[in-house]
């Protein structure tokens, strides 16, 4: 798998495995911190012998979805409002 554009190493370890709970064994092979962000286009490792959850996998490739969670957060709220614009005051 070739990273694509806005995956983090969790997208790409969910991508692949299809569980969160190999995050530190793909950020370990690839000598990378889990807050990294792998270089687009790069082909993690990914280690042998580390268990799939085959129902997640299964439903990514069914319905066809490749996860890329970067930049999806919404900057919202307080810190964010504008008076008069956003933040209406009644």
């Amino acid at each position: 798998m070739l990273v694509q554009n806005n995956q983090t190493l969790l997208d790409v370890t969910l991508n692949e495995t299809g569980s969160i709970n190999n995050l530190m064994l793909i950020a370990d092979a690839n000598n990378l911190s889990i807050c990294d962000m792998p270089l687009v286009g790069s082909s993690p490792i990914v280690p042998l012998g580390i268990s799939n959850n085959k129902n997640t996998l299964s439903y990514l490739q069914y319905n066809n979805i490749s996860i890329a969670t970067r930049g999806a957060l919404f900057k919202n709220g307080i810190g964010y409002w504008r008076i008069g614009i956003d933040f209406i005051i009644s």
